[in-house]
C-alpha cells in the first residue's frame, strides 16, 4: 500500500515570523527567498493557509543560506545551527 500522507510541519506561523524577524526580512523579502509569492507567504504566516513540511523545509533553507552568507549561526535555530556546524566538521 503506497502511503502518500503528507508529514506534518513542526513549525508554526508564529515561529516562521520569528525566522523572519530574526533575519530582518521583510514579508515580501522572505517569500521571495522562500520561492513564494507574497499572497501564498503572508497567508501562511498569518495561518490563513497551512503551513506545510515544503514550507518548513524552504524556510530552514533560507536560515541556512543566510547563516552562510555571514548572517551568522546566531540567526539560526539551535537545531539548525547544530546541523550546520556538524556538517562543517565532517
Amino acid at each position: 500500500m503506497n502511503d502518500t500522507t503528507e508529514p506534518e510541519a513542526t513549525m508554526t506561523p508564529k515561529l516562521l515570523a520569528d525566522y523572519r524577524a530574526s533575519l530582518g526580512y521583510t514579508q515580501i523579502q522572505m517569500a521571495d527567498a522562500m520561492g513564494l509569492s507574497r499572497r501564498a507567504y503572508i497567508d501562511i504566516e498569518t495561518g490563513k493557509s497551512p503551513l506545510r513540511k515544503i514550507h518548513e523545509s524552504a524556510a530552514n533553507w533560507v536560515m541556512v543560506k543566510s547563516a552562510a552568507r555571514g548572517a551568522g549561526y546566531i540567526a539560526l535555530p539551535f537545531e539548525i545551527g547544530e546541523t550546520v556546524v556538524l556538517a562543517g566538521r565532517k
